[in-house]
């Protein structure tokens, strides 16, 4: 499915030049990755018992769930 790297960081999540002014692109860069980064949380969710699952959607991202 390509979402290899969003579990091992290999693709981390776009970082704006400028905290406090994004450009449009940047803005619409950070909000497709987290979109593919909610996909691969569901990808993971789905190949784990529940008992491991509930407890690991305190973390924010697929690779912390992951590590």
């Amino acid at each position: 499915m390509g979402q290899w790297g969003y579990f091992d960081g290999t693709k981390p999540c776009p970082v704006p030049k400028q905290d406090d002014a994004p450009t449009n692109t940047e803005c619409e860069a950070i909000k497709s990755w987290a979109h593919e980064d909610v996909v691969a949380q569901y990808l993971l969710s789905q190949h784990l018992p529940d008992t491991i699952a509930l407890p690991l959607s305190t973390y924010p991202t697929v690779k912390t769930r992951w590590d």
